[in-house]
């Protein structure tokens, strides 16, 4: 969250980052491997609707987010507050699609192209209002970051790879999401085992705990490299 260079450490390969820097990517491949294995254990063993809407994962990513928010404005508010303010409007903004509030609004979610062809102007005013600042946070994060982001990865450092495996738990959760649908349009969904779609949500719904869980870890990582880099 601050655009000078941070610290790194001595000992890095020619292509990869550190592996102290890697943090970010084992917690995620853990939760993928937990997700995995809770997939294969439901119904048998845990009930499914510790997965399903309202169940206790998905309850309990809300709180997540919650800790996130406050983590990055407590540790990053006061050494850079627009960073900081940007990131956490980006986290309220994922905790509310959580949510599934841009649904709620109106009868069909502010995120699809299909809401700015026939909803009324004043909801499209609103769904703008609501979503230009999210815009902004994200443009001024990246054009503060890009540029380091566009390193070889042998430079990147931990806060980078571990928002680099929140984008990517995020992508990979949206697939998992829309598998069992695009199978059904595909007419195929009849041959597939239940134990995979049980998988699949699995995935879906833990990879979706770890961003807010990631953030964290971002967030901390950061705070160390500027604490090394004042001592």
């Amino acid at each position: 969250m601050n655009s000078a260079p941070l610290g790194a450490s001595a000992h890095r390969s020619r292509w990869l980052p550190s592996s102290e820097s890697l943090l970010g990517l084992y917690v995620t491949l853990a939760a993928a491997a937990i997700a995995i294995v809770v997939g294969l254990l439901v119904p048998q063993v845990i009930p499914l609707g510790f997965l399903q809407e309202d169940g206790f994962v998905e309850r309990s990513t809300i709180w997540v987010y919650a800790v996130a928010f406050v983590c990055v404005l407590a540790w990053h508010g006061r050494e850079a507050p627009l960073d900081a303010v940007s990131a956490a409007l980006l986290l309220l903004a994922m905790a509310l699609r959580e949510m599934d509030l841009h649904k709620a609004l109106f009868d069909i979610s502010i995120l699809k192209s299909r809401f700015y062809i026939d909803a009324p102007l004043w909801q499209i005013a609103v769904a703008l209002a609501i979503l230009l600042p999210i815009v902004a946070a994200g443009a001024w994060l990246a054009k503060r970051h890009l540029r380091r982001w566009l390193a070889p990865l042998s430079r990147w450092n931990a806060p980078m790879v571990t928002v680099a495996m929140l984008i990517a738990a995020l992508v990979f959760a949206k697939i998992a999401d829309r598998t069992p649908a695009s199978l059904e349009e595909w007419g195929v969904h009849h041959y597939v085992p239940q134990t995979l779609l049980h998988v699949l949500l699995s995935l879906e719904e833990i990879l979706e705990w770890m961003l807010p869980a990631l953030a964290i870890v971002a967030a901390l990582q950061l705070r160390r490299l500027r604490e090394g880099r004042t001592r």
